[in-house]
């Protein structure tokens, strides 16, 4: 889902009002109230409520009756499996879709959790990343039509070079891959490639890379050595050392130093 903007407390999605109701009886009897004497201890079991997994499974029969079964909406998630962010957060914004709440956009892509997200290209593409099923697409924000995609195994973004494009790794075996991708022409091209003992597995890479400028900045997993590549050429153009111990993250000043932990 893409939100440019958060919604003004006006306009936030509201719940249908037969599942408040539910809500607010399953908050009424777990308040164990009696007495008007304990209605002040309603807003805080109402609260709970509202946003604790205990009303579960009245959204997720509130979902059902309305929806059918939960199949994951595109993604793998298996029929019956909670998603991700709970029932309650699910139905909402799938109530707010077919209101026309917001400026909530939804594109059902990928056949795997998305790992990573980047808007570019002047706020008018949007470039998406699964790891787990492998993919990258490539997507017009506005008509939210898919412009391109790529098998690419294991990928996940690095960061972004000055002429805009986003550069991916593929962080896979015996190698692991670097890509520039236009989102503006929607062309994909090789960078380079590092022998994949050199970067830290899985996701855990995207802490020791990063792109500043025209370069990519490499920390070698479990060492102390900093490898500096130029993205045109693909050459490795200096190569640093100084920590005593290995190195865990790399970030990047405002003004284009690097700073290594």
């Amino acid at each position: 889902q893409v939100v440019p903007r958060s919604p003004s407390p006006a306009a936030a999605p509201r719940l249908p009002p037969e599942l408040l109701a539910r809500v607010a009886a399953h908050a009424y009897a777990a308040a164990g109230l009696r007495a008007l004497a304990d209605l002040p201890r309603l807003s805080s079991a109402w609260r709970d409520a509202l946003y604790s997994h205990h009303c579960d499974p009245i959204y997720a029969h509130a979902w059902a009756s309305r929806y059918g079964a939960w199949s994951g909406d595109g993604c793998s998630a298996a029929r019956g499996r909670r998603p991700q962010h709970g029932w309650r957060a699910e139905l909402q914004a799938s109530w707010a879709l077919r209101a026309g709440v917001g400026t909530v956009r939804r594109m059902v892509a990928h056949k795997s959790d998305v790992g990573a997200v980047r808007i570019c290209a002047a706020r008018t593409r949007l470039v998406t990343v699964a790891p787990g099923c492998g993919e990258v697409r490539l997507w017009e924000l506005r008509s939210r039509k898919l412009l391109a995609r790529w098998a690419v195994p294991a990928a996940y973004v690095v960061g972004e070079s000055a002429r805009g494009e986003i550069i991916v790794v593929s962080n896979g075996h015996p190698f692991a891959r670097f890509f520039a991708l236009d989102p503006t022409e929607a062309t994909w091209r090789e960078l380079l490639a590092v022998d994949a003992a050199f970067l830290a597995p899985g996701a855990a890479c995207s802490r020791l890379c990063l792109v500043i400028g025209q370069r990519l900045v490499l920390a070698r997993c479990n060492s102390n050595e900093i490898m500096v590549f130029d993205l045109a050429s693909g050459e490795c153009s200096a190569t640093l050392r100084g920590h005593n111990g290995r190195i865990e993250a790399l970030a990047a000043t405002a003004d284009g130093q690097v700073v290594t932990f």
